[in-house]
């Protein structure tokens, strides 16, 4: 949708802001040599930036986890919300000056297809966020919505509704 990239993202996310409403910000990143100049704009707006570290990686050009995560919380993010894969997700803020990161491990799944894991990841954190879940829940419920989209063919076909995701959530192994 490039007529609504750079400016027009950023009024929507301000008047969102503006208005208590919690924000939360993913995409389809692009290696193209202006996307930071797009997105920095938006980053004091987001309540959750929720790319994949490899996209967050390539927009800030650093490739070091905790610079990255730090990079980002700088220019007014209030959460990084990294999705990771096989390694699971991190989710960072600042906290009194101190930078706090929750780790969270993937679960073991048989892996079909990994088409729309990240979307279903932020799809999970984001409904438990609106549940007043905590971030380690709204991590937890995200990270088992994408592992029964990995075993499924196609971006949504291993997930059928929340009691099927919690249900696996409450009974699945994680990874390491």
């Amino acid at each position: 949708m490039p007529r609504f990239d750079g400016p027009p993202t950023v009024e929507v996310l301000k008047f969102a802001k503006s208005h208590g409403v919690t924000t939360t910000f993913d995409l389809v990143a692009l290696n193209r040599p202006d996307l930071l100049d797009l997105i920095e704009p938006c980053l004091p707006f987001i309540d959750y930036f929720m790319p994949n570290l490899d996209e967050a990686r390539m927009m800030c050009r650093l490739h070091d986890r905790h610079a990255v995560i730090t990079f980002f919380l700088d220019r007014g993010v209030g959460h990084t919300v990294f999705k990771m894969g096989a390694e699971g997700s991190s989710i960072a803020w600042q906290e009194a000056g101190q930078l706090c990161e929750l780790r969270l491990p993937a679960f073991q799944v048989p892996v079909v297809d990994t088409t729309g894991c990240g979307d279903a990841y932020c799809a999970g954190f984001i409904v438990a966020l609106g549940q007043g879940w905590t971030l380690e829940e709204a991590g937890r419920l995200g990270t088992a919505a994408a592992g029964l989209v990995a075993g499924g063919l196609g971006s949504d076909a291993g997930i059928v509704d929340l009691p099927q995701t919690l249900a696996f959530l409450r009974s699945a192994t994680t990874l390491a």
